[in-house]
């Protein structure tokens, strides 16, 4: 009886093990929403930027996941940015709860001033808890903008750095 019930036990725990779904090991095709929260901090430039991207990307099976992607962000100025970037990820494990890290590497125009144009490479951690993600990152930046005001041409250059905090919803 005792083995019967043992047995038994063991059969629901198999069952019950095979039906979970892995979502961060998952293979084929993912993406995410994000939001973001961006600190700027460098010599007299101060400030702070909200993005909220998309990324669209496959996922290899193995935790590892890169992808493209495109969104709208905008500064304390009023300013709206637009980022095209490459995104790279991996989660550490195959968990409903899963650590990772990111990296991304990109541009960022803006069609309100004229000739801006940013490079930008970020490197963030984070985690996954199932469907959500939360990230926090160092993102390097070098920009530059030309502008053309009372028949003057100016050229600005800037290395602004930026701290990031930013939620996912991955699907």
């Amino acid at each position: 009886m005792k083995k019967t019930v043992l047995l038994l036990l063991l059969s629901l725990c198999t069952l019950t093990l095979s039906a979970q779904e892995s979502r961060t090991y998952r293979k084929g095709y993912r993406g995410n929403i994000e939001i973001g929260n961006y600190t700027i901090i460098g010599k007299d430039k101060y400030g702070g930027l909200a993005q909220i991207t998309t990324s669209q990307g496959y996922s290899f099976g193995t935790g590892a996941y890169i992808g493209l992607g495109f969104g709208a962000g905008f500064d304390l100025d009023a300013h709206v940015y637009i980022p095209l970037f490459m995104d790279a990820k991996y989660n550490f494990i195959d968990n409903k709860v899963s650590p990772f890290a990111s990296v991304r590497a990109g541009i960022r125009f803006s069609p309100e001033v004229d000739s801006y144009l940013s490079y930008g490479f970020a490197i963030g951690g984070g985690v996954d808890f199932g469907r959500y993600s939360v990230k926090l990152g160092y993102e390097y930046n070098a920009a530059k903008a030309s502008i053309y005001s009372q028949g003057r041409h100016e050229e600005i250059y800037s290395k602004p750095s930026l701290l990031f905090c930013s939620f996912a919803f991955n699907f």
